[in-house]
């Protein structure tokens, strides 16, 4: 918008209001969002995360007696009220494309862990294991939290590896077997996971 030969800027991103002063780069392909489309987008993201979480808790807990069921729903909003003071909420997460890049992901990751389910189970079973242990350092392709522990969580859910320990983007694992740590040092698994979060 110009008034008087100076463009004015209006912030599209949350709820932070309109005419911010002025700045050089707006430009008429930007599209604004008023105030009250914004906190309806937030509103919808914070129930769509309360309900997800809530999901979860039930599916681990198996408890559906009223009472823990009230308390359950308590604490999805008490840590949902820390999150956001925190600002742990990635609005990625609400991404249609990354909602929809799951589910192929998903998939592979179940291939990969029957597979290694197959791989330990014959391990254990066998009169003389042929193990390897040991512990590697892997770096994180995924940039951010979220991808980063996307792929420390895909790494723990695959029998025979274990994520350890998390620090700047440097995992450290510790693999039952040396195809298991050759097979991460490969990397398949890192660029999966870092692709889920390419614009």
């Amino acid at each position: 918008l110009t008034a008087e030969g100076q463009s004015y800027n209006i912030v599209t991103d949350g709820l932070a209001g309109w005419g911010r002063g002025p700045t050089p780069d707006f430009h008429l392909g930007a599209r604004a969002r008023c105030p009250a489309t914004a906190a309806r987008e937030f509103s919808m993201q914070i129930l769509l995360t309360l309900i997800l979480w809530f999901a979860a808790w039930l599916l681990w807990s198996g408890m559906t007696k009223p009472l823990l069921l009230v308390l359950g729903v308590l604490s999805c909003l008490l840590v949902l009220v820390f999150a956001h003071r925190m600002g742990l909420l990635d609005k990625r997460l609400y991404n249609l494309r990354f909602l929809v890049r799951l589910l192929p992901f998903w998939g592979w990751l179940g291939k990969e862990i029957v597979v290694s389910n197959l791989q330990v189970a014959r391990i254990v079973l066998s009169r003389k294991p042929s193990i390897s242990p040991r512990v590697i350092r892997l770096r994180a392709l995924p940039e951010g939290p979220v991808g980063q522990a996307f792929l420390c969580n895909s790494i723990t859910l695959t029998p025979g590896t274990v994520t350890v320990d998390e620090h700047e983007g440097e995992l450290l694992v510790h693999c039952l077997t040396a195809e298991g740590a050759d097979a991460l040092l490969e990397g398949e698994m890192n660029r999966r996971v870092a692709a889920l979060g390419k614009e």
